[in-house]
């Protein structure tokens, strides 16, 4: 029977310093040597070491491209502020001191938000009405449908038939918008009554006084001597003048040196013919036969005015 003999402390770290110095693959290395081995392991490169390091390149890569493929459009950060802070002017086409945009007439330097209105039918101030004369604006509304509005001076815009420059119909309202009330017919005999303005044309028919005869009108408008003395004048009408409607027409004779108005019927017979077209008969109080002096007196339009 062999009996072995323990192996002491210090020969079995001996033991292991041989083993790792002596490994397979690897040349020795004698402690306190100060040359390396020929050739040192290398370690190859795992898959995790490739996968991980791969992305980190990948966006580096992308960084430098995009920084390479900026364009550089000549514009910096400053130059962009200077662009923002100076706005281009608003346009003002009509310069009137409102941006086109909040003009509601852009093409009309009297239209705009504030001006102040006209009486000419537009929305001087754009706030979508014409004027309606309230707050001293011009009142701009044609009510009645005269195509007349009251600024321009329609006395009525209520009533259609009244606006200036309406022919007067007789009927007491002042239907023209003269400001003159107008006069209406009162049905007397005596009665010359105006219905219609035109031209006063008077014709002497005959004349048997033994003494001189002239004519004078008192209304609508006087003319003295309106046809001179008559006896000269039998046969010739008389262009008188321009006598106004809705008034009454009165005429005077001095025959004999005595004065005679067609009022008085026992001077004067008044004979309609026709409307605005009167007979007149004189009588000049000496033998009542009303053939002193014979006249007629027509009131028209007429294209040209007769000689006198």
């Amino acid at each position: 029977m062999n009996t072995r003999r323990p192996i002491s402390l210090s020969s079995a770290f001996l033991l292991l310093v041989a083993l790792l110095l002596f490994e397979p693959g690897c040349h020795a290395y004698a402690p306190g040597s100060h040359s390396l081995p020929d050739s040192l392991p290398v370690s190859e490169p795992t898959e995790t070491d490739d996968d991980t390091s791969a992305p980190a390149d990948e966006e580096e890569s992308q960084e430098n491209d995009s920084e390479e493929e900026s364009p550089d459009d000549g514009i910096s950060e400053d130059d962009s502020d200077d662009t923002e802070d100076t706005a281009p002017p608003l346009q003002d086409t009509d310069e009137d001191g409102v941006p086109d945009a909040d003009d509601c007439e852009p093409n009309s330097p009297s239209i705009h938000p504030g001006a102040p209105e006209l009486c000419d039918g537009l929305d001087n101030n754009c706030d979508g009405a014409l004027g309606d004369g309230e707050d001293g604006s011009p009142d701009e509304r044609d009510q009645d449908g005269d195509l007349i509005v009251a600024c321009a001076g329609d006395c009525d815009d209520l009533e259609a038939t009244t606006y200036p420059g309406a022919p007067e119909t007789c009927d007491g309202i002042d239907s023209n918008c003269d400001g003159v009330a107008e006069q209406v017919p009162t049905g007397s005999a005596q009665e010359m009554f105006i219905t219609s303005p035109g031209r006063l044309y008077v014709t002497v028919l005959s004349v048997e006084a033994g003494c001189d005869i002239y004519l004078t009108m008192d209304a609508p408008v006087v003319i003295a001597d309106m046809v001179g003395e008559v006896h000269p004048q039998v046969g010739t009408e008389v262009d008188v003048g321009a006598v106004t409607s809705c008034s009454e027409m009165r005429f005077t004779s001095t025959s004999c040196a005595n004065t005679f108005s067609t009022l008085d019927a026992s001077a004067f017979q008044v004979i309609p013919l026709a409307p605005n077209h009167w007979r007149l008969e004189h009588e000049d109080g000496f033998d009542n036969d009303y053939n002193d002096v014979v006249f007629e007196a027509l009131v028209e339009e007429r294209g040209s005015t007769p000689s006198q």
